[in-house]
């Protein structure tokens, strides 16, 4: 699975298989995706098209 996939699995609350669960959780206890996520947090530029 792709990370920003994965990501909207979480943020949307998406029910999944055991298996695609266990990515997600993975992925949300790996440090380099939390220093992402917190990154996230802070940017912020916005891109007009996309408003």
């Amino acid at each position: 699975m792709f990370a920003p996939v994965a990501f909207r699995f979480h943020s949307y609350q998406l029910v999944t298989n055991p298996e695609a669960q266990a990515y997600v959780q993975t992925l949300l206890n790996d440090p380099d995706a939390q220093a992402w996520i917190e990154a996230g947090k802070h940017e912020s530029e916005v891109i007009s098209a996309f408003e």
